[in-house]
C-alpha cells in the first residue's frame, strides 16, 4: 500500500532512524557505496499510507562489491581500490543502534527461508 515519493535533498528526519541503520549496513555488507540521500541516487522513497515516516528502499547494486561486474569502479570519494572493499557511509546514534541493528539482520539469517 505504499506509494513511490520523488524528490531530491529529503532530510534524514522525513526516515525513522530504524530504516536508515538498515538501509546504510545493508549498504555496507553487499559493498556498495553507489548511493546518496541527498540526491536521491539509487534509492527509491516510499510512503505509506498513514505513516509519517518515508521508506528508503536500496536498489541498483551493479557497482556493489557483491555483484562485481568487470566495469564496476569504486566511488572515489572513499579512496577505495577495489569495488569489493567496503566503506560504512551510515552512522549510529550509539553503540546500542549499532547492536541491534547487526542483531537483526543475524536473526533474518536464522530465519527458514519460505
Amino acid at each position: 500500500n505504499g506509494k513511490e515519493v520523488e524528490g531530491f535533498s529529503k532530510p534524514l528526519s522525513d526516515f525513522s532512524k530504524e530504516n536508515i541503520n538498515i538501509f546504510t549496513l545493508f549498504q555496507y555488507m553487499m559493498g556498495n557505496e553507489d548511493w546518496d540521500f541527498r540526491v536521491q541516487r539509487n534509492i527509491k522513497y516510499i510512503k505509506i499510507n498513514n505513516e509519517s515516516k518515508l521508506i528508503a528502499i536500496p536498489y541498483d547494486f551493479d557497482a556493489a562489491g557483491l555483484v562485481a561486474p568487470a566495469y564496476a569502479q569504486p566511488n572515489p570519494n572513499y579512496n577505495l581500490q577495489s569495488v569489493k572493499q567496503r566503506y560504512f557511509m551510515g552512522t549510529f546514534a550509539n553503540k546500542k543502534n549499532r547492536n541491534s541493528t547487526i542483531a537483526l539482520f543475524k536473526k533474518k539469517k536464522k530465519e527458514p527461508s519460505v
